[in-house]
């Protein structure tokens, strides 16, 4: 673990890089880095697995998140959303139990239909169930429905 030391005036400015380099600044009685006139030690923790926070989660995962993807979740909940309606079912979706969830999507299978009357497609109803599934998990939904 090679150590270096660098004056505060410095360290204070490389502090955001050394974060993001896994770089654990040590100093041996918790120095403030604003005013101490000492040398800190610098210790490099060179890890494979990058630390992140909860912020940096959302942001990668909204913005891994294709828009293609977002509209069919959103046509889909959509189409689930008219049909609920229709049927008397007022809740949203993710507020129901587990068991009358399953009830429920197995009716809404059975009866959706395209706008003209016809079937859809097993591929077409994959999509739908997995943005469906997408949609209550993104809403903390306990379980996966897939």
């Amino acid at each position: 673990m090679p150590l270096f030391q660098i004056p505060n005036e410095f360290l204070i400015t490389l502090f955001p890089i050394f974060q993001k380099m896994n770089i654990t600044i040590a100093t041996g009685d918790n120095l403030s880095l604003k005013n101490s006139s000492r040398l800190l030690l610098i210790v490099f923790e060179m890890s494979r697995f990058k630390k992140v926070t909860d912020c940096e989660i959302d942001c990668f995962r909204n913005a891994s998140s294709a828009k293609n993807t977002k509209v069919s979740t959103n046509t889909w909940v959509n189409v689930y959303n008219n049909w609920a309606s229709e049927r008397g079912y007022s809740k949203p979706i993710y507020e129901y139990a587990p068991v009358e969830l399953d009830g429920i999507l197995q009716r809404f299978y059975e009866e959706i239909r395209k706008r003209d009357g016809e079937e859809y497609e097993p591929q077409c109803l994959n999509v739908m169930c997995t943005s469906l599934d997408r949609y209550l998990r993104d809403n903390d939904y306990k379980l996966s429905i897939i």
